[in-house]
Formats: C-alpha cells, structure tokens, sequence
C-alpha cells in the first residue's frame, strides 16, 4: 500500500503531465495481451507519443483544472492514456492502426485543444495528413502560380516561333 506522500507526489506529477499536453486519447484495452501493450507502447513512442496506464481514480483527480477534464466520465474500466506531444493526427493514426489489427483495443474518446472528442472523432483525427504532408502540399499550392505564370510568359514567344517556322515552311514550298 503506498503511503499518503507517495499518492500525493504521484498524484501532482500526473497533474503536471496533463496540463504539459494539449491532446490526448483515452484507449481500452480489455483483452489486450502484454506483448501487444508494448507493442502499442513503442509504436506511441516512435510517434513521439506517450503511453501510460493509471488509475481511474487518480487520473479524474488529475484531470481536475486541466484540458483533459472533461474526459473524467470516460475514466471507467481498463483505461491508458495516451498523451500527443507534437504530431496529433500522427498518433492518432497509430492508435487506430493498431486497434484494426487488434479487436481488443479501442479508442474510448480524446481531446484535442480542449474540445472532447468521441471514438469515431478520434478515427477521423486520423485521416487527416502528417505534418510533412500537409507542408509539401502547401509549397506545391504555392509554386503552381509561379510555374502558371511563367508558362504564360513564355507562351507567345513559343507561339511566335512557331508561326515564323510555319510561314518559313511555306515559302519553301
């Protein structure tokens, strides 16, 4: 049994971890063999994720004034946490995946930038484009009306040549 200092000091720090994130998800995992909990635990890691299992009662209590508070009502059962530091639709995405490939886990709920968010939101969380993506996509948009533009430019010089090659053609003949 831990003592009263233990469960305050556990206690403050789960505090301190819920109040550092923006975004986190709540995962069943009733069922779950080991092998597949760290499984799931180092693909949340490679995400740059974190994955922890706490108790119900300690983590509505930590909950309490921070952006994970209203995920309280969800905190029943076999419940992890599983907290986005940076790349949101990245972990959610790993979630998802692995909860395909093992019907014992599912996504209970989440929230992202203080709103909270049901199962089938967080899915859809996850088909949103990583970062990198989403970037690349921006500097295409961005570069396709220079590219336009200069086509457009080049395009009555191009024409004019060819208007010139033809006229040339048919004085040849």
């Amino acid at each position: 049994m831990k003592s009263k200092a233990v469960k305050n000091r556990d206690l403050e720090a789960l505090k301190e971890e819920f109040a550092a994130t923006d975004a986190a998800f709540l995962v069943e995992f009733r069922g779950l063999k080991v092998v597949d909990v760290d499984s799931l635990r180092s693909k949340v890691r490679e995400a740059n994720g974190s994955y922890s299992v706490v108790k119900n009662t300690l983590a509505r209590a930590a909950s309490k004034g921070t952006n994970l508070e209203g995920l309280s009502e969800h905190f029943q059962g076999p419940t992890a946490v599983v907290t986005a530091k940076e790349d949101v639709p990245g972990i959610a995405k790993v979630l998802v995946d692995f909860a395909k490939a093992n019907p014992a886990i599912t996504v209970k709920a989440g929230v992202v930038e203080g709103s909270v968010l049901g199962g089938e939101e967080c899915r859809q969380i996850a088909d949103i484009p990583s970062r990198e993506e989403l970037q690349s996509k921006l500097a295409y948009l961005l570069q396709s009306p220079l590219q336009r533009l200069a086509t457009v430019l080049q395009a009555p010089s191009r024409n004019l040549a060819v208007v010139l090659g033809q006229v040339a053609g048919k004085k040849e003949d």
